[in-house]
């Protein structure tokens, strides 16, 4: 570092004499200086960046004269010197020292015709090169870099929130002659989010031997990754990781950013992408696709997903099914009833986790067991019952369950009733029996406490009670888990675990400094 270079500033680098005389400088002239050791996990890694910088200056100031020579002349003193310090432990040095400076690109094996051999077509980036791509005029276009790096890899995984045609016929030879010709492995994962994904693409895909796992969840962004990985050895492995879906736009014209990563100069950043792919690959919320069994849950997915089609065919067509957290929360409760007897059960989730989808999932089980089991949800505004209702029907896959109680709207048949607690009075639970109904849920379960849910919840005696809430710690010290279920909470997700775990938007504070004491 040059001693003019003025000091102050955030700095991550090893600290050298020269830059140690001029921290001393800087002391005196009243600077505060802070230091910190180096890891001993880390010092490989810090002193190898430190050595390399000073290395690649080095060896650009070689004489004109013979430059090449000088360099690998630098280069073998430099092992040279290592195998002194190291001893046993140290590089071999006759295996790796340089006779001159050349590259090995390829070996093939032998031909037993008269024809001639071709070399292996190479991306335009070399394999150790970083690089980034953007579709710019006069830059190669991520689609064809992608197409060169197919003609010499060994296996691809592909993790792409959106495959259309368009863009998959661009790529679609190179892919299928890694797979048929060279039998390369492919794996590939994508969702039906929006409703882009284009079923043939699929359909394609697995006929040409790739194997493909899908994510039917489109309710939440939980994918938008878009990452190529080549294997290779030697090394060799590269991968694109950016903005690009398998579109005609998003691989030839579209103003695009993908990064281009070498397991030659970025070996954590490859092992880290392959490592992550991996427990996706094996997570429940993928899953494997086969075109004879899995076309019309794909193209009804595709078409809820995308918001076309009418609610009815929502509801009768498309299985609601729990996330991994949600499965385990209902496996928790159907524990609590098997193992214990315990019939009276509190869940604790954060807003916005899918109590109301946990409460129709556990009542869809508790009716395939019993389906002329009765039900009563509570909740204290109508508009929570209306959506309610239609969570169960999506459940049930009967978009005619249920009946409202609530603004002036009454029960016909009675045997599934949404009611807010304002409507069930004093008078007319007198005229409920106390087994009226098999399943009670009482959502927001934090104000049982009050004299209305108190009278409901002391008439009514129901095979299951279940109460639903994302705060059972009341401001008045009361925990409905005490008066109820005797202190027991049966599962919980609680705001900061679904935090953690990326279910929800992170919070984002804001304050205003008036200068007040």
């Amino acid at each position: 570092m040059p001693n003019d270079l003025p000091l102050r500033g955030l700095y991550e680098t090893l600290i050298t004499l020269g830059l140690e005389a001029d921290l001393e400088a800087a002391v005196e002239a009243g600077e505060v200086v802070r230091r910190a050791g180096v890891e001993d996990s880390e010092a490989p890694e810090v002193l190898a960046r430190h050595l390399a910088r000073v290395l690649r200056s080095s060896l650009a100031q070689a004489g004109p004269d013979e430059r090449k020579i000088q360099q690998v002349r630098i280069a073998n003193r430099v092992l040279e010197v290592l195998r002194e310090e190291l001893g046993a432990n140290g590089p071999e040095v006759d295996q790796d020292l340089l006779d001159e400076l050349g590259q090995l690109l390829e070996v093939q094996a032998p031909v037993s015709d008269l024809g001639k051999v071709k070399s292996t077509v190479r991306p335009s980036t070399p394999f150790g090169t970083t690089d980034v791509l953007m579709n710019l005029r006069g830059e190669p276009a991520i689609g064809r870099e992608l197409k060169l790096e197919l003609a010499s890899a060994d296996g691809v995984d592909l993790i792409c929130s959106f495959l259309k045609w368009s863009g998959y016929c661009l790529l679609k030879t190179g892919l299928e002659e890694m797979v048929k010709n060279r039998g390369g492995k492919l794996r590939v994962l994508t969702t039906t989010y929006v409703g882009v994904t284009e079923r043939r693409v699929l359909d394609d895909l697995v006929r040409m031997g790739a194997e493909v796992k899908v994510s039917y969840e489109h309710q939440r962004t939980r994918l938008h990754a878009k990452a190529w990985l080549f294997h290779r050895p030697n090394l060799l492995t590269t991968s694109y990781v950016g903005s690009s879906n398998v579109s005609h736009s998003a691989l030839v014209d579209g103003l695009e950013w993908n990064v281009r990563l070498s397991a030659l100069s970025s070996p954590d950043a490859i092992t880290r992408i392959h490592d992550t792919f991996e427990s996706l690959w094996v997570s429940p919320e993928f899953e494997g696709y086969d075109p004879e069994r899995d076309q019309e849950r794909f193209d009804k997915s595709r078409k809820a997903a995308s918001g076309k089609g009418s609610s009815h065919v929502f509801m009768t067509l498309v299985d609601l099914r729990p996330h991994p957290f949600q499965q385990d929360m209902l496996d928790r409760v159907a524990f609590e009833r098997a193992a214990h007897g315990r019939n009276h059960n509190l869940i604790v989730a954060a807003t916005g986790t899918g109590k109301t989808v946990l409460a129709a999932l556990d009542f869809r089980r508790l009716h395939a067991a019993n389906p002329g089991c009765t039900l009563l949800f509570v909740a204290h505004r109508t508009q929570l019952l209306d959506q309610a209702r239609g969570t169960f029907a999506m459940a049930l896959r009967d978009p005619d369950f249920g009946e409202l109680l609530a603004g002036g709207q009454q029960p016909v048949r009675g045997t599934h009733v949404f009611a807010t607690i304002q409507s069930l009075s004093e008078a007319r639970l007198q005229g409920l029996a106390p087994d009226a109904y098999d399943v009670v849920i009482v959502d927001e379960f934090h104000h049982a406490e009050a004299t209305s849910y108190q009278r409901l919840l002391a008439h009514l005696q129901p095979k299951q009670l279940l109460g639903l809430t994302a705060t059972p710690e009341r401001a008045d010290g009361k925990r409905v888990q005490d008066t109820f279920f005797d202190g027991r909470i049966a599962a919980e997700l609680r705001l900061w675990d679904a935090l953690e775990h990326e279910l929800l938007s992170p919070f984002h504070y804001f304050g205003v400094d008036d200068s007040t004491d």
